[in-house]
């Protein structure tokens, strides 16, 4: 017997940096909405306590891929011995800010919870989401959350549904961990700009009542990434150029993305972009996306 679950990925509608806490990790505020690009996890139960197998990420080492870490947490916790083999079908870029990673272990957590009759409460299985990375609780909450601190602490909202996202993607991709150490360095020389909305109850009232291509969202990193990598930023103005009202990253980068209140429009400045991408961006992936509703239930099968 078999289980499979979509792992969508996610855009930050906003993603604000506060600074640097005394772990050593970044104190942040976002606003998180899944979308309609996802990958395919399927999780089988092997019979026997053998290795971990992931399928569908070639030349990731295990002990770099996300799922083969959510199994054996989840193994760990649960008290779980059998072996579990895993595969992806991959089609969330990696690298370019969807946190498709990030999706894909909250799937395995989620898939593991149905496949061994639910061994954990929702405390245990939000903890081991919490030691796999930052992005993993909110992919158990979806579809749309505010996010703060490094990540753990997630608070679900009512999606709004009402708007349409294009995402453009360039070939060059941003390391997360580059990103962050730019923005430090360009916060101590006095170069961080300040965010046009600050804080939740702020951000809040502005995702509730404001307009969607009205929205005063953005992201800290636009700045600091953009100033190195000028493909990135060539996005940004085409996508104004093509009707987006205001382009902003999404997480650290590398893509970039605009909001529109109507498809039309997206679809137009999508075609746009396609048909004639920005300077020095080529290959670029362009896409058009649409919040999610609500994240898929696990499905079985076998």
């Amino acid at each position: 017997m078999g289980v499979r679950l979509a792992a969508p990925a996610k855009v930050n509608l906003h993603l604000e940096v506060l600074g640097r806490r005394a772990d050593g990790f970044h104190e942040l505020v976002s606003l998180f909405q899944a979308v309609d690009l996802s990958d395919t996890l399927r999780l089988e139960r092997t019979g026997s306590d053998g290795p971990v197998s992931v399928l569908g990420m070639p030349g990731l080492p295990p002990e770099s891929n996300l799922v083969a870490r959510a199994i054996e947490v989840f193994r760990r916790r649960a008290g779980v011995t059998e072996g579990v083999a895993a595969a992806i079908d991959k089609r969330i870029p990696i690298g370019a800010g969807f946190g498709g990673g990030s999706s894909d272990a909250a799937a395995a957590l989620r898939c593991l919870q149905a496949l061994f009759g639910s061994p954990l409460d929702g405390a245990a299985l939000a903890d081991c989401a919490r030691t796999l990375g930052s992005d993993v609780p909110f992919f158990l909450h979806g579809p749309a959350a505010f996010v703060e601190g490094r990540g753990e602490r997630v608070r679900g909202i009512e999606p709004r549904l009402d708007f349409a996202i294009v995402a453009v993607t360039p070939g060059e991709r941003v390391a997360t961990a580059d990103a962050y150490a730019w923005l430090d360095a360009d916060r101590d020389a006095g170069r961080s700009p300040v965010p046009v909305i600050s804080g939740r109850r702020a951000i809040e009232r502005a995702y509730l009542l404001m307009a969607p291509e009205s929205w005063p969202f953005g992201n800290s990193f636009d700045e600091t990434v953009m100033g190195r990598c000028a493909a990135v930023r060539a996005i940004r103005d085409r996508m104004k150029g093509a009707g987006a009202a205001a382009a902003h990253l999404t997480g650290s980068g590398s893509t970039v993305i605009a909001v529109f209140a109507r498809r039309e429009a997206a679809a137009a400045c999508a075609r746009a972009l396609t048909a004639d991408p920005p300077p020095g961006t080529v290959p670029a992936d362009v896409r058009l996306l649409a919040p999610l509703a609500s994240l898929g239930a696990v499905e079985y099968y076998g």
